[in-house]
């Protein structure tokens, strides 16, 4: 059965008031993001932002055949991408908004990621975060990450099943290293730069992980704290 974790808890019940509840749904490729979004649309009626992924195919297909010419321009696009995200109008305070990625995760696991590849210098990562500064600015805040942790292998056998063209030649080892990414992004990075944002973890090698997340959302608009699976210093090092 999937457990979940909290990682960094703040108070719950400030973001009801100013408006909406924005949720992420995150995780790496292949942990079944856009499924969950769909059905928890369907089963609940939330609001749903999904990635443009038919947009970026194209220049996905050329990050991964040459990262070290596209990863920057692709990540950048990305970032934009968010940024002309129409959020739904109209979402009375409380209810909830569910999105899948966001900027943090274009910035903390792909930008570092690539960085540290060498796939982007220095200067390119400035002008990155400059871009990503100018989109969160521009966006509502996020309350809520909701990280769908898999395992790579599993995620790397769900990628292949999908069979996106982009994605034909993605090796198990990128998805590795994905993985270790989004770890320090969510027990890391988030708790210790946004302190505000409240982390959740669920484990998504189990499908489909419907039910949990929404008792989880629930329990969130309720103010209450969803059940905690394990300590998330523990879970890193797991």
């Amino acid at each position: 059965m999937a457990g979940t974790t909290v990682a960094k808890a703040t108070g719950s019940g400030s973001s009801t008031s100013r408006g909406p509840v924005r949720v992420v749904i995150d995780g790496i490729i292949g942990a079944g993001k856009s499924t969950l979004l769909r059905g928890l649309a369907e089963r609940c009626g939330y609001q749903v932002c999904l990635e443009p992924v038919q947009e970026w195919e194209p220049l996905l297909q050329l990050m991964y055949e040459d990262p070290a010419r596209w990863t920057m321009a692709f990540n950048i696009t990305a970032l934009l991408s968010f940024g002309k995200q129409q959020h739904p109008h109209g979402v009375p305070p409380g209810a909830v908004v569910l999105q899948e990625r966001s900027p943090l995760a274009c910035r903390h696991v792909f930008c570092d990621l690539g960085h540290r590849l060498g796939h982007m210098n220095d200067v390119e990562m400035q002008v990155v975060d400059g871009v990503f500064d100018l989109v969160q600015q521009s966006l509502p805040p996020v309350d809520v990450v909701i990280y769908m942790r898999t395992t790579p292998e599993v995620a790397f056998q769900r990628m292949r099943h999908r069979a996106r063209p982009s994605e034909a030649n993605v090796p198990l080892e990128y998805i590795r290293q994905l993985h270790d990414a989004y770890e320090h992004m969510a027990y890391r990075v988030l708790p210790e730069r946004y302190p505000d944002i409240r982390v959740l973890t669920v484990d998504a090698d189990a499908e489909p992980a419907f039910g949990l997340c929404e008792d989880m959302i629930k329990r969130i608009l309720h103010r209450e704290d969803p059940p905690i699976g394990q300590n998330a210093a523990d879970a890193t090092q797991q």
